[in-house]
């Protein structure tokens, strides 16, 4: 999998590395990937999350607060990867193929990483994650529209946990509201309060 890594795709994991070790770490996470994408300005994620207002500065601020650094442990060499940092990254090959690719990208890295471990995303990024997959498909669609990304855009109604769970907030919210109003009325129209038990 690894020989269909971009220039870009490798420095991203060369990045994580970095990030990991700077705080300590055992291992290499799906937070210090998230942090790594952002730092290369040019490509699709970064651009993608700048113009959804996510800086460097604060997702590593983000990810600085989901650890506790071991002072007394310093790593030496390569960081090995989480399970599910190494699943994202496996799941980078199939976002890949789903475009039409034959490399992968570090747009696919990112798209892989939503797939499988979107709460580390919302966590990092501080945004939903459908939102972020939303962006990056539709910048990859920009630079090189073919059919296979076409068809791929479709994956746009992915949702993910976050999303799910943003939504079933919004409609149990909603519900609450007109049980509410539901109440008032009845109590306007008959004098009983139905939200009253005996």
């Amino acid at each position: 999998m690894f020989e269909r890594f971009t220039d870009s795709a490798n420095r991203t994991i060369e990045l994580a590395q970095r990030e990991a070790r700077e705080l300590r770490k055992v291992n290499v996470g799906s937070e210090d990937l998230l942090v790594a994408l952002l730092q290369l300005e040019d490509d699709i994620p970064a651009q993608a999350l700048a113009r959804l207002g996510v800086s460097l500065e604060t997702v590593r601020s983000n990810v600085e607060k989901m650890h506790f650094s071991a002072a007394t442990w310093r790593p030496h060499g390569d960081v090995p990867f989480t399970g599910n940092a190494k699943m994202s990254l496996q799941l980078a090959l199939r976002e890949a193929l789903q475009l039409g690719h034959d490399y992968i990208g570090t747009e696919h890295l990112l798209l892989g990483i939503i797939r499988h471990d979107s709460d580390t995303v919302s966590d990092v990024y501080g945004i939903y994650p459908g939102n972020v997959r939303r962006k990056v498909i539709s910048l990859v669609m920009e630079r090189n529209p073919t059919k296979a990304e076409i068809a791929a855009s479709e994956e746009l109604t992915f949702r993910s946990s976050a999303d799910i769970s943003a939504e079933i907030d919004t409609v149990t919210d909603w519900l609450h509201e007109l049980e509410t109003e539901l109440n008032a009325a009845i109590k306007r129209e008959t004098g009983c309060d139905p939200s009253y038990h005996h």
